[in-house]
């Protein structure tokens, strides 16, 4: 098994045919990259920690954290997707603002999973990897970056908006929180007793390849104001998904339905890729 060391994209590479590598792997095969360069041409790639005896035989598995390098497994021709398997112990990573970020470089036709090792008392779940497998399913728009939440209700736009419960406001705010071009998602999230789930802003997605999921026919997008589009897209490889777009607060437009001032759920402009999946519109006011 081949493991490359991309220095300019920070990249550790497994190469094809390779379909699995350990954590003790992965350590050997990072200090000895460290040991052949000289001086302090680079940072530290990794720490590792774990291994402690428990008593009785059992050890503590390895935890290897890496500093803004990320795992990735050879991209493969398809049409056949590949399942890759990282074992032996837990892999995390922090970029360079030291912010917990997916361990795993995404690559073609490849589905990663990380098999955790664990103390005797507690396993962790590994979400990443649940998140990976359930995208795998998907035809197209697969979100394999990070995932982010909104609340229209019940959120905090100073809240970190990294889970469920700290979940931000604003559909603005928590598209604040994502990244160009990595496939990151916004997953709404169901206000607690109530009927519907209710934003009165109008949506303006400007980061590519994001995308938005709601919760279905109880998350409401209701801008008050004039005539336009109550979900604008400008970039590509967008999608938008179970979540309604109610007009009855809008004014109707002075154009026509052809022209890109009408009033409507959702414009597209400039845009390639952009897929609308489980999407209702109703109230759009009528036009003269």
């Amino acid at each position: 098994m081949a493991i490359v060391f991309d220095k300019p994209n920070r990249i550790i590479e497994i190469e094809a045919p390779a379909t699995e590598v350990t954590i003790q792997e992965l350590l050997y095969a990072i200090r000895g990259y460290e040991n052949t360069i000289p001086g302090m041409d680079i940072a530290k790639i990794a720490d590792a920690s774990g291994k402690e005896d428990l008593g009785g035989g059992v050890l503590v598995g390895i935890t290897l954290k890496l500093f803004n390098w990320k795992l990735k497994f050879s991209d493969r021709p398809g049409p056949t997707w590949i399942v890759c398997n990282v074992t032996g112990g837990n892999l995390v990573a922090v970029d360079g603002t030291g912010t917990f970020v997916n361990p795993i470089e995404p690559s073609s036709f490849v589905t990663v999973t990380k098999t955790s090792s664990a103390s005797a008392t507690i396993a962790e779940l590994q979400i990443i990897n649940l998140q990976y497998l359930i995208e795998s399913l998907r035809g197209t728009h697969k979100a394999t970056g990070n995932v982010y939440y909104w609340n229209p209700v019940g959120g905090d736009d100073a809240a970190a908006g990294t889970k469920p419960t700290t979940a931000r406001k604003t559909f603005a705010s928590a598209q604040g929180l994502c990244t160009d071009y990595n496939n990151d998602v916004i997953m709404g999230v169901a206000a607690a007793d109530a009927v519907e789930t209710l934003s009165t802003e109008k949506m303006t997605i400007t980061v590519p390849n994001l995308r938005v999921r709601g919760t279905g026919n109880n998350f409401v997008i209701r801008p008050v104001g004039s005539s336009g589009s109550m979900c604008w897209i400008g970039v590509p490889n967008v999608e938008i998904e179970s979540m309604v777009f109610d007009g009855i607060q809008m004014s109707a437009s002075q154009y026509g339905h052809d022209h890109p001032y009408s009033t409507n759920a959702v414009g597209v402009v400039n845009a390639d890729n952009v897929q609308l999946k489980n999407i209702t519109g109703k109230n759009i006011p009528g036009t003269p």
